[in-house]
């Protein structure tokens, strides 16, 4: 009759067809396990009720699993799980309500609200209708990766003139590059962007200097350090959804050796 404390053990010696039902005390062994049937019954708990634990939320084969303070795994199938503190569980297709999750991966299941460590959630989140995303405690950058060749999307508003319009799908592309000089005034390209933007994107360019005598191979190569490097303006002569040409005008009488090469710097913004 100490149970949930610890286990009970049965009255004396185990009973026999020709026992007596004082030897051993047959009384002692009912109430035994009438107080272990009433203590098992307060320990699970009801529907309505609030035990330790509720095995009836459970359906059979949903797995094993360790309770208590000292358990290390718990295993949900299916199963709605209501409030509590949770390390690192793998939710499947089920409904988790309000808890503190440490580092969950949640497929196709609904996380309604608490507290995320560093979750992978697979099959899209979405927010309120007030819903924004903001950073607490220490700040930091907030980084937004897309899948390998994505881009990250985001909502801007552009005004064509002085026609401001509210456009959602932009994305921002940008790059360098570079022409040489082959003496004879050829000073003009194609950019094509590294995807292809759904309409007719704003384009700005900018000089970044000259090196001379052999290819750049990084953006740090080129100088604004002489006259001749930085004599040039580029300019954009027409813009299109899949690339754009460029021209660099020569000023103050430079010329376009063979040897000389001008770079320039691009920014590219639009709807893909």
């Amino acid at each position: 009759m100490s149970y949930p404390n610890t286990i009970d053990s049965p009255g004396g010696t185990a009973a026999q067809g020709t026992s007596l039902l004082t030897s051993p005390d047959h009384g002692l062994d009912h109430r035994i396990i009438g107080s272990a049937i009433v203590n098992l019954e307060t320990k699970v708990g009801v529907n309505s009720g609030s035990p330790t634990v509720n095995l009836l939320l459970f359906g059979v084969g949903a797995g094993s699993s360790t309770w208590g303070s000292q358990g290390t795994a718990l295993t949900f199938t299916n199963s709605t799980f209501n409030s509590g503190t949770i390390g690192t569980p793998a939710i499947t297709g089920g409904t988790a309500n309000s808890q503190t999750v440490g580092t969950p991966a949640i497929t196709g299941g609904t996380y309604n609200s608490g507290v995320f460590g560093t979750p992978t959630v697979t099959g899209g989140m979405s927010l309120s209708a007030n819903g924004s995303i903001t950073q607490t405690s220490t700040a930091d950058h907030i980084t937004l990766t897309p899948g390998a060749s994505k881009l990250v999307r985001f909502a801007a508003t552009r005004q064509d003139i002085t026609t401001n319009t509210y456009q959602n799908q932009t994305v921002m592309q940008h790059g360098w590059f570079f022409i040489t000089g082959d003496g004879s005034g050829v000073n003009s390209g194609t950019i094509t962007f590294p995807q292809a933007f759904s309409g007719t994107p704003v384009v700005l360019v900018t000089g970044l200097g000259g090196k001379s005598g052999s290819d750049p191979t990084t953006i740090a190569d080129m100088t604004t350090t002489g006259t001749s490097y930085d004599a040039y303006v580029p300019q954009i002569n027409t813009i299109g959804t899949a690339s754009f040409k460029y021209t660099i005008d020569l000023v103050n009488g430079a010329s376009f050796t063979s040897t000389l090469r001008r770079g320039f710097a691009w920014v590219a913004y639009g709807t893909a």
